[in-house]
């Protein structure tokens, strides 16, 4: 293994050299996904892949995903109008961003996006995102990258039990457990989990319409239920392991509170129901012809959406019942030839979506005891090889090709869609010097078909359909440079992606009604840079950061812009006494620069620039068999009011107060 990957390895586990790790098992977790691994990530990308280690994830008492997200470089998160909290790597749009749990696809078909506030936190092992050109085995529709997530395992023989709970102001608790164990024949883990809050704080932020209360983020409370399970038998080369997900919640939507409700269509909206359950079998085995890997999963979305008539939320107005059956595989071949490697890959995810909508009278009674239900069907195939090849003097290359198709066999009560297919590409070259230098050049092109709720769906109203939507395709290029030493990293990596028929949306008037309507824009260009680092010193201590600037265009009819609610520079700087026995202190600042978005009016409104400080102290004590936690974090110190959209602010100041059990 080269040095620097030596040092990662480490810096990924346990922190810098002299660092206590949580405990001493957690040198032991295995935190690779079975369809690809975090090695084969790295060689498959032959570009930027960003992580949060285990260690990261720990200590950001985070009930969901969507908070970790200022840990990665270029990476914007914002909860939408439909309540649902996205990332949004370089600048990419919400529908271009593949999510994988140990390898299979957790994104619902449907409308391809999941709410990231859904995803617990407690038993994962580990994240890893690669923001641009992601290899072509992951199949259709990672036009912007792949976001993988990771179950923990112990990868040698013993077991751990983790304990957590913490309770917040304003009033929220959350509470988790997980078990690991390794049998030396079986790996599992169990984790469980409860979160409650009755609101989002409400920031120091004007809103002048539908905020009610002085303190609470109107409509923000939540109930989330989650397991996360797995067991694996087998070793490299023969494994094959099994993993059940499923959480259940109840939700609120924020309203658009720049809005007046008297003359603008606002969403009040709440989620009564919130299910998802995925059931993966994975696996590997090496055979005479080369490795083979598979992943093959059934899950079951099912979510109602009650649409009320004003901000009180008392009288329903509408309601929609979906239920999404996704069934999906995966398989991956790999074999060496000469001094290289081939790979091919087959890729399919078939779904079927049913809706019901009902529609309510004035008093709140429904008109029609029992509508019909629509079904909806796709299937997105793939079919994708790639080589790869060293040429000697430190020097590897790869080149890949996919051929994608999506299918539409059933639309509800729309009009027949004729299949879509499009062709990808991506092509890298990597040059590794000595003592931990390494450097490269990716450029890929890649294609996002429209969902079958962008093309049919209305949205209770909201929405105007546009069933001849055409795909995105994204042509990416970038370079990096790295540097690995034994005491921290550097890299900073410039890209430039250009997209065409960028799916958009825009305000139209229908019988005196604003409505919105997705379309297609000629294009947009978005072309940056991102810096990070890291230094460890004192033999405990970290210092890490990492900024992206960001520029963009959208290309129209008239006057060019930028592309809405992409800030133009991102940033986060982090001081840390890693885990150990005694005091642990942590400050983290985040910065989101300024940011534009469209009003009703199809107008440019600037979003401002934030700076905001989050604080944590712990003190951890050694028990007979384990160690114990108190800790206290406070989010948001200053109370600042963050703008990923108009009239939705991010949360305001928030006090946590916890204790987490190792034993």
């Amino acid at each position: 293994m080269r040095p620097w990957k030596r040092f990662w390895a480490l810096w990924l586990l346990v922190g810098p050299t002299g660092a206590q790790p949580v405990t001493d098992t957690i040198r032991t977790y295995a935190l690779d996904p079975v369809v690809i691994t975090l090695e084969q990530e790295q060689e498959a990308s032959f570009s930027s892949v960003w992580r949060v280690s285990l260690a990261e994830l720990a200590v950001e008492d985070a009930v969901s995903l969507s908070e970790t997200a200022a840990l990665l470089p270029g990476v914007s998160v914002q909860t939408n109008s439909r309540g649902e909290t996205l990332f949004y790597p370089r600048g990419s749009g919400e529908r271009q961003v593949a999510v994988f749990l140990d390898g299979a696809l957790l994104t619902v078909p449907w409308d391809y996006r999941y709410d990231l506030d859904l995803v617990p936190v407690a038993a994962l092992g580990g994240v890893t995102l690669i923001p641009g050109n992601a290899s072509v085995l992951y199949g259709t529709n990672a036009a912007a990258g792949v976001l993988s997530l990771r179950s923990r395992l112990l990868a040698h023989p013993g077991r751990l039990t983790e304990l957590n709970m913490w309770g917040g102001a304003p009033a929220s608790v959350q509470a988790s457990a997980v078990h690991l164990a390794h049998t030396g024949r079986f790996a599992y883990t169990v984790g469980l989990g409860y979160a409650y809050r009755r609101g989002l704080p409400l920031p120091d932020a004007d809103l002048p319409y539908s905020q009610p209360d002085p303190d609470l983020r109107t409509n923000t409370d939540r109930r989330l239920f989650h397991l996360l399970a797995r067991v694996q038998s087998g070793q490299a080369g023969r494994r094959i392991g099994v993993t059940l997900f499923h959480l259940q919640g109840v939700q609120g939507v924020a309203p658009e509170s720049h809005l007046n409700p008297l003359v603008s269509s606002v969403r009040y909206w709440r989620y009564p129901l919130q299910q998802h359950t995925l059931a993966i079998l994975s696996g590997e085995r090496a055979t005479p012809f080369g490795l083979l890997e598979g992943a093959f999963w059934v899950g079951l979305f099912r979510q109602h959406i009650d649409q009320y008539r004003d901000v009180r939320y008392e009288t329903r107005e509408a309601r929609e019942e979906d239920e999404d059956w996704t069934v999906g595989g995966r398989l991956v071949w790999r074999r060496a030839v000469g001094d290289g490697q081939t790979r091919l890959a087959l890729n399919w995810v078939g779904s079927r979506h049913g809706q019901r909508d009902f529609e309510y009278d004035e008093a709140g009674r429904p008109e029609a005891v029992n509508p019909p239900t629509l079904y909806y069907q796709q299937h997105l195939l793939s079919a994708g090889a790639e080589l790869v090849q060293p040429f000697g003097l430190g020097i590897e290359g790869a080149v890949g090709f996919s051929y994608d198709v999506m299918l539409a066999p059933e639309t509800g009560d729309k009009p027949p869609r004729d299949p879509m297919s499009a062709w990808s590409l991506g092509v890298g070259l990597r040059r590794s010097w000595p003592k931990g230098v390494e450097g490269f050049l990716a450029a890929s092109r890649k294609v996002r078909f429209p969902t079958m709720r962008e093309l049919f769906s209305g949205a209770l109203g909201r929405f105007l359909i546009n069933p001849g939507l055409r795909p995105e395709t994204i042509w990416m290029a970038e370079a990096g440079l790295r540097f690995f030493t034994s005491q921290g990293y550097a890299e900073v990596v410039g890209y430039v992606n250009r997209t065409f028929d960028t799916i958009d949306q825009r305000t139209v008037v229908v019988d005196g009604e604003r409505k919105r309507q997705r379309i297609n824009l000629e294009g947009s260009r978005v072309y940056g840079m991102e810096v990070r680092g890291g230094w460890a010193f004192l033999r405990s201590w970290t210092l890490e950061g990492h900024v992206a600037g960001l520029r963009s265009r959208a290309f129209l009819p008239g006057p060019d812009r930028p592309l809405v609610e992409k800030p133009e520079w991102l940033a986060t700087l982090m001081l840390r006494r890693l885990p150990g026995l005694g005091l642990a202190p942590l400050v983290q600042l985040h910065y989101r620069g300024r940011a534009w978005a469209l009003d009703e009016a199809n107008r440019l409104q600037a979003l401002p620039d934030a700076l905001l400080l989050h604080v944590r102290l712990a003190y951890r004590l050694p028990l007979a068999s384990g160690q114990v936690e108190g800790f206290v974090r406070i989010n948001n110190v200053t109370d600042t009011a963050v703008w990923p959209q108009l009239g939705l602010p991010g949360p305001g100041r928030e006090l946590r107060l916890g204790v987490q059990l190792w034993v």
